[in-house]
């Protein structure tokens, strides 16, 4: 694998990871790999030896998961968790053949797994929100759950966001002792400011992008698919009234260059429609 065409975008959870490298690939037809994205897929290929531990997660609940544990546990989880899955996010990334800059994002890429694959300092940057962003964030995303609305429940999401700012100063202490870059995340700036800095940081690196408009659909529709295979299974758990005529958003998958349309569709949609072409594309 040439890990020199392959750059990072990590950091603290709502931190606007997802949003920021979906402008940045988008704008510059660039592949993009977002770890969370292949989080069903990657606990199906788990195995109790090389993945113990995901292969545990795999067989609990929502609410084991979830609600149980105190923050020191979910701290501790959320780690073990992404050491594992960071083999199988390498392997993914192995197999994903030449083509145009990669980047990957996501909460579980710490500085310190990232790190010896980076040619250069340069090759990676990290998110870090502010406990107050990081809660504003979270807040808004509204993601349904697969248990009824309870108090234990609202003192799990309590947990969730000590967990995440937790993880975040975890994360600044390790960037700044492997002399990494970073950004703090205060909501003071706009999304197409965020990306501009983003862009100034990683500089000439961003260069290799789709050659032509017909490698950017190719590119764009194999990234729907791995989209969409998430969202059948994490829909597959919610309950019924929950999961029925939710709406998604899926990249444009035309052959224009630069392209950074969304289309909104129901996984039914998606698949009668053989995909997703924004209006006039």
């Amino acid at each position: 694998m040439d890990w020199s065409s392959v750059v990072w975008i990590g950091g603290g959870c709502g931190a606007g990871k997802s949003t920021v490298a979906r402008a940045l690939a988008y704008r510059l037809d660039l592949r993009l790999y977002p770890v969370d994205a292949y989080t069903y897929a990657h606990l199906a290929r788990a195995n109790p030896v090389d993945q113990p531990w995901m292969s545990r997660v795999a067989e609990m609940d929502y609410t084991e998961l979830h609600v149980k544990p105190d923050v020191d546990t979910r701290v501790e989880h959320f780690r073990r968790y992404a050491v594992e899955q960071f083999g199988l996010v390498l392997a993914d990334l192995a197999a994903s053949g030449n083509g145009p800059t990669i980047v990957v994002e996501g909460p579980s890429l710490f500085p310190e797994l990232v790190a010896p694959l980076m040619p250069t300092p340069g090759h990676g940057l990290w998110l870090l929100p502010t406990p107050e962003f990081t809660r504003s964030s979270l807040r808004r995303r509204a993601e349904p759950a697969p248990v009824e609305e309870s108090e234990e429940l609202r003192r799990a999401r309590e947990r969730r966001y000590e967990r995440d700012e937790r993880l975040t100063s975890q994360i600044a202490d390790a960037a700044d002792d492997a002399g990494l870059s970073t950004i703090v995340v205060d909501g003071r700036l706009t999304v197409e400011a965020s990306v501009d800095e983003v862009i100034r940081h990683f500089g000439t690196l961003l260069d290799r992008g789709c050659v032509d408009g017909a490698e950017r659909s190719r590119v764009r529709r194999a990234e729907n698919a791995v989209v969409n295979r998430q969202l059948e299974a994490f829909t597959a758990t919610l309950p019924t009234e929950v999961a029925a005529g939710r709406t998604f958003d899926y990249v444009c998958e035309c052959d224009r260059l630069g392209c950074e349309e969304r289309v909104s569709l129901s996984l039914a949609a998606y698949g009668d429609n053989a995909g997703a072409m924004a209006d006039g594309h």
